[in-house]
């Protein structure tokens, strides 16, 4: 079983339970991150886990001719802690997370989907993108139920996708030379990315 959807079914369930929870945390994160702008907590003190979840969807339609429509969803949930130095008003901590990447794409040309089987498997995977995310901040807590900070750390991405014989280049009618040679491919595919990030933070306790 891959653990993408069931890593998603875990923090969708905790999301309740940390939102009923007394001592949650809501954080809101403003600027220069675009992954895991909000999270739901837990205020034990000086430890503090968190979850949450992003999500972003893209979709367009070519009405004329045959009818195109495309679509490509994202659902990435994240879970992750941090730990504070203290519990003064002014807070230094440092923290980290591990996401996971969902990945659905779909395309339909005169109604039917051209997207099953291997070919539909190998786009999610190189979309399904993992990583992890490590850094320091610091929480000014104006009272007991707001706070202001902001973090600086590192993302870190990485995709790999196994790429085997593509069942669905049947149906293409190619030269018999390039059809043999996509059907026995096999390889491996995979990238990763680091880059740092700095953002502001608004805290609300409950």
């Amino acid at each position: 079983m891959k653990m993408g959807p069931v890593f998603s079914a875990l923090v969708l369930m905790l999301v309740p339970a940390l939102a009923s929870a007394q001592g949650a945390v809501f954080c809101v994160k403003v600027g220069g991150d675009n992954l895991q702008t909000a999270q739901l907590g837990l205020n034990n003190d000086r430890f503090q886990p968190y979850i949450g979840v992003d999500y972003f969807s893209l979709g367009g339609k070519v009405e004329e001719g045959m009818g195109i429509q495309a679509s490509l969803s994202l659902v990435v949930p994240h879970v992750g802690a941090r730990y504070y130095f203290s519990s003064e008003p002014v807070r230094p901590y440092v923290y980290g997370g591990f996401f996971k990447a969902m990945a659905s794409v779909k395309l339909d040309v005169a109604g039917e989907d051209m997207l099953d089987g291997d070919v539909k498997e190998l786009l999610e995977d190189v979309l399904g993108f993992k990583g992890f995310k490590v850094g320091f901040g610091g929480e000014y807590r104006v009272n007991e139920h707001f706070g202001v900070g902001g973090e600086f750390g590192i993302n870190l991405y990485s995709l790999s996708a196994e790429v085997k014989g593509l069942s669905d280049l049947d149906d293409i009618e190619i030269d018999d030379g390039w059809d043999d040679m996509a059907l026995d491919l096999e390889a491996k595919v995979s990238a990763s990315l680091r880059r740092t990030y700095a953002v502001a933070t608004l805290n609300f306790n409950f």
